[in-house]
């Protein structure tokens, strides 16, 4: 997710991304564990909500997870997305950038998860 975001916000910014400073600097100490450890939480909660709500997810083998995924991303990232955008007042470029790195790594994050707990859960 850190690389996926990283590039896509690179991309999207382009030659001004390196003047773009609506996050604290990354170089920082406390920044340095802080994001692998944060996206690590993210992905394992992530994860358990595709093992609790697997039978109610449509869709059979990787198709159910892409399902789930996006069902997450339709329900929260725009939300979050504009809700970022009003308090931190982010430039509108970041929440594009933003829906963009979630709309490729939340699918990308269901079917991983179907691929390992798939058959696990299939057989419950």
């Amino acid at each position: 997710l850190i690389l996926t975001s990283t590039l896509i916000h690179a991309f999207v910014f382009g030659s001004t991304w390196a003047n773009v400073s609506f996050m604290r600097p990354t170089d920082r100490w406390p920044f340095m564990p802080g994001a692998p450890i944060a996206t690590l939480a993210w992905n394992i909660i992530l994860a358990w909500g595709f093992t609790v709500l697997y039978k109610s997810i449509p869709g059979t083998g990787l198709r159910k997870g892409f399902n789930y995924a996006m069902l997450l991303y339709i329900l929260f990232i725009p939300f979050i997305e504009l809700w970022n955008y009003l308090q931190l007042e982010l430039p509108f470029m970041a929440v594009i950038a933003g829906c963009v790195c979630y709309i490729i790594s939340f699918p990308l994050s269901g079917i991983i998860f179907a691929k390992v707990f798939g058959n696990s859960l299939e057989q419950k």
